[in-house]
Order: C-alpha cells, then sequence, then structure tokens
C-alpha cells in the first residue's frame, strides 16, 4: 500500500489542507490502534504483550516509510510528482 490515496482507513474525503489532512491520518491511526488493542484483549492477549506487538507494528511502519524516503534520496518518481508535491 503506497501513496495517500490508498488508506482505506482515514473516514471521509482527505482534506486539501497537508496540516488538516496530516490530521486526519494521525486520527485514523490513533482510532486503528486502540480497535487493535481491544480486538487483542478480546482474544485474551496480556496488556503487556499487545501493547509490545503494537510498538513492533509500529516500529515497522516508521522504518517502511523511513527506507522509502532514502531510497528515494528526497526525490520523487516522475509518475509520483504531482502526489508528491502536496506532500
Amino acid at each position: 500500500m503506497n501513496g495517500c490515496q490508498d488508506v482505506p482507513a482515514v473516514a471521509g474525503k482527505l482534506s486539501e489542507d497537508p496540516v488538516r489532512r496530516m490530521n486526519q491520518y494521525r486520527t485514523a491511526g490513533t482510532n486503528a490502534r486502540l480497535r487493535l488493542f481491544a480486538l487483542l484483549e478480546a482474544q485474551g492477549v496480556p496488556a503487556a504483550e499487545a501493547d509490545g506487538l503494537v510498538a513492533a507494528l509500529e516500529a515497522g511502519a516508521v522504518a517502511g516509510a523511513q527506507s522509502e524516503v532514502v531510497e528515494l534520496d528526497g526525490m520523487a518518481p516522475a509518475s509520483r510528482g504531482a502526489v508528491f508535491a502536496d506532500g
């Protein structure tokens, strides 16, 4: 899943304003995190283990995003230039 248009967890239309759009993603991430904790708790996963699992997922997401930026060396692929220009 790459690109901001591919993210189904954000409710409604994404804002054109980059700050508001970032807040939409942040809210969607928080809601997903809380839902994941609730699902793990319902399955009897201890809180400490659930916290470790979620932290590992978040760390992996950050590392993946960082590696994409490093690999691009600050340059967007030509086909995605317009998407990257908006932030």
